[in-house]
């Protein structure tokens, strides 16, 4: 299934690398990206000062403020997706989405670390927050990539968000059949993929194979680039028990476990 959604439509999730913190905002349909640092993290004489404590950076307080600056710059949210992180999930975030006419959907994330060897704690279980999480991994593996190391800097960081926003996105590239750069995509381009999308989203949704419940699966491992493991698929055999929304809940014939992926990650056993 291809994630499309209503204009205006933004992902947001916390980037860390070392001492330093930024505000991902993914717009869903172009994937233009954009990434604010924390307010706290400040240099000084040449010499970057940040909190001792990571979660410092991560308010609702920060979080209001870089989407601020965002609206102030001219980018129009109007709807926000996100996952259970502390500081999307309190009263503070969702006042300030009321009082500014934005729609605000909280996503619950998958524990993998019983599944793979990985150095995430979690990963989007929904296609949504697949997005940011590839994105975080593409910018990862972009820094170590240009012998940055594994720590992402202020300014490397700007130049890696600028150059993922102008290089052609494979999807798009595939569907308008000439290089596509999520910074290239206009209004009338955004509402032509979507429409495509959508399109082949009821095809998938109507094929027999695609209702799994109460068949065996594997699930494919979106393995990061940087993860000691790179297995294409998670450890263990799972039975699909069921569908919450666009998610099919499986459950690990091993451990128990239960996580819920969309359809695309899931392989039947035969």
């Amino acid at each position: 299934m291809k994630t499309v959604g209503a204009k205006g439509t933004y992902i947001i999730d916390y980037f860390i690398s070392d001492v330093f913190v930024w505000l991902l905002v993914v717009e869903m349909n172009t994937r233009r990206t954009y990434a604010i640092l924390s307010s706290l993290i400040t240099k000084i004489n040449g010499e970057w000062k940040a909190p001792k404590e990571t979660k410092e950076n991560m308010t609702a307080l920060n979080t209001i403020q870089s989407l601020n600056s965002l609206i102030i710059n001219g980018v129009n949210i109007k709807h926000l997706v996100c996952d259970q992180e502390p500081a999307f999930t309190g009263n503070d975030l969702a006042y300030w989405c009321i009082e500014n006419g934005i729609t605000l959907r909280v996503y619950v994330k998958n524990k993998v670390s019983n599944f793979v060897d990985t150095n995430e704690e979690s990963r989007g279980n929904h296609s949504t927050l697949s997005i940011l999480d590839r994105i975080c991994r593409t910018l990862r593996t972009m820094n170590y990539n240009a012998g940055y190391g594994t720590i992402i800097y202020p300014e490397v960081m700007e130049y890696l968000i600028n150059e993922y926003n102008n290089s052609p996105n494979t999807s798009f590239t595939k569907f308008f059949k000439h290089p596509v750069s999520p910074n290239m995509m206009t209004d009338e381009m955004e509402r032509e993929f979507c429409l495509y999308c959508a399109k082949m989203n009821f095809i998938t949704h109507e094929e027999p194979e695609f209702d799994v419940i109460g068949h065996k699966v594997r699930i494919y491992n979106e393995a990061s680039s940087m993860d000691k493991l790179k297995n294409k698929l998670l450890e263990g055999v799972f039975k699909v028990i069921s569908k919450e929304g666009g998610l099919f809940v499986c459950e690990s014939l091993v451990t128990g476990d239960v996580v819920k992926v969309p359809r695309w990650m899931l392989k039947v056993v035969i």
